[in-house]
């Protein structure tokens, strides 16, 4: 039974740790040059396609695998007060391929960046 256990608690952690994935894309730099700085835009419908329903009182907030948020905005392109997509600059380096997570948060507790 012991050695069961020692079996089944590892397993079980496992199955919890892989469940507990954030959603992300992944972004691929398939070209022989590093791109710095280049605009990423994903429309909301687009970004719900690829990681999943978004609840009415969040938002997404694109992080790296490290856990950095990554500065964006978000625009009202219809001018209907609800957002239409998300924008934001990254580097990759040639050949790469670098995912990027989404955390959601609360809309009151948007973080600001500085202007660039």
């Amino acid at each position: 039974m012991k050695k069961l256990m020692q079996i089944l608690i590892p397993l079980g952690f496992c199955f919890f740790a892989c469940a507990e994935q954030k959603p992300g894309i992944r972004l691929v730099n398939d070209s022989d040059l590093d791109r710095d700085k280049e605009p990423v835009i994903l429309a909301k419908n687009a970004l719900v396609g690829l990681i999943g329903a978004i609840p009415d009182d969040k938002i997404p907030v694109p992080v790296t695998a490290e856990g950095d948020t990554i500065p964006y905005q978000l625009d009202d392109l219809d001018g209907d007060d609800s957002w239409d997509e998300m924008f934001f600059l990254y580097s990759c380096q040639a050949g790469s391929k670098q995912k990027v997570y989404f955390v959601f948060t609360d809309r009151t507790q948007i973080p600001e960046f500085p202007s660039k």
